[in-house]
């Protein structure tokens, strides 16, 4: 009988539109040495999907979360999660958007709620004190996204903030940071000025 044999091409053509983004992801970062600074640039339409690949990634790679979100509240961002079977038992949340849109923020245990997506400064320390309390496991911070930072804030003050946020990160040991941005055909000054403080730029 013939070998029944299956390449990862033709695997991935079996799959979805959705999961195809997911394994794409996953094989990048997989060739990434870590620890790594990225700037992701993501299409619109496949922002939703290389976001849930990188969450998925990150589980699989048994690394402590931390997600800093301007695009979604963390009540939506969960639904989101949950309705793709990711787990979220390492991710912690720093929620910059919820209160300001008018959701009612809850205190848990996995999500900070900060008043506004200008509070840059606050963010800073939420995040340091998270760094500061997760020892002896890889480290992932995710930023969601450096577009939707650039609706609040102005691209000098989004610059010194990922600058700052990137001198935290490498300073410390198994602590990598992915910085997720679309519609960056617009954006091109902050885009090209954010590509030089980090490892490598890819297009996703």
């Amino acid at each position: 009988m013939p070998e029944n044999t299956w390449s990862s091409e033709k695997f991935e053509q079996m799959l979805g539109d959705s999961h195809k983004v997911e394994l794409r992801v996953s094989k990048v970062f997989d060739n990434l040495k870590k620890p790594f600074s990225v700037l992701c640039l993501i299409e619109p339409k496949e922002y939703l999907s290389v976001k849930n690949g990188v969450l998925m990634n990150a589980d699989k790679e048994k690394q402590s979360v931390i997600y800093i979100t301007l695009n979604s509240g963390y009540k939506k961002i969960l639904i989101d999660l949950e309705s793709e079977k990711i787990n979220i038992d390492e991710i912690h949340f720093i929620d910059m958007i919820s209160s300001h849109s008018g959701v009612e923020a809850t205190q848990k245990r996995d999500v900070s709620f900060l008043e506004s997506p200008n509070d840059l400064s606050d963010c800073m320390l939420v995040l340091e004190k998270k760094l500061s309390s997760i020892k002896q496991k890889e480290i992932l911070l995710i930023v969601d996204s450096v577009s939707a930072m650039l609706v609040y804030n102005d691209s000098s003050s989004i610059q010194k903030f990922v600058h700052a946020i990137l001198a935290k990160t490498n300073s410390v040991k198994n602590a990598s940071t992915i910085l997720l941005s679309s519609d960056y055909s617009e954006k091109e000054d902050i885009t090209r000025t954010i590509s030089q403080f980090v490892d490598k730029t890819i297009k996703l």
